[in-house]
């Protein structure tokens, strides 16, 4: 698909590496606020510009974004449903805040009830070890917004349910174990016992 030239894949990777350059196309083409990716390549298929903006924390192109349309809740994502989601992955706390505040569901997933609290405790790729003043305070965050701080997910594994606990716990993501525990975290069998 192009628009005036630029091709989705051109403008996904404008969202995700120039979000100033983003925030530019958007002004002459609005409409991209609100595709969705279907191609292939390294997007991630049902994903959206906001998905990647606040992967990447570019809170600005996230405002900008939501004016324009684009879905707060997309959730068809085959990485992580929704943008909040994303946003937890990496730590983004100023921009799960803003999706936060702006109507976001934190609630759980429809695929296992994984929700951001649950996200942010894996502590995407480096399971929490880089950025772990970022993690702790997207923690808080989620906490002090209402998130269920022993929500289950039921990921079809072993085991087949945890908590944010027990993923915080699974990867060695002390710093994000320590809030969950601050306010009451528990781990499923803990859950399961009481």
């Amino acid at each position: 698909m192009k628009y005036q030239g630029l091709t989705q894949k051109k403008f996904f990777n404008t969202v995700r590496n120039k979000p100033s350059k983003a925030i530019k196309i958007l002004k002459h083409n609005p409409e991209l606020a609100t595709l969705t990716w279907k191609g292939k390549s390294s997007s991630i298929p049902g994903s959206t510009a906001l998905h990647w903006a606040a992967h990447n924390g570019h809170l600005e192109l996230v405002k900008i974004l939501l004016e324009l349309g684009a879905d707060i809740n997309a959730n068809e994502a085959d990485w992580w449903c929704r943008p909040i989601d994303w946003a937890a992955d990496s730590g983004k706390y100023e921009v799960v805040q803003y999706l936060m505040l702006n109507g976001a569901d934190f609630g759980g997933d429809k695929w296992s009830n994984c929700t951001p609290l649950h996200v942010v405790a894996q502590g995407g790729s480096s399971n929490g070890k880089d950025r772990s003043l970022e993690y702790q305070k997207t923690t808080e965050i989620l906490i002090y917004g209402g998130a269920e701080v022993n929500a289950i997910a039921k990921y079809g594994g072993q085991p087949p349910e945890m908590t944010p606990l027990d993923d915080a716990q699974n990867v060695g993501n002390k710093v994000v174990e320590e809030v969950l525990l601050k306010y009451g975290g528990k781990t499923a069998e803990q859950l399961r016992v009481t």
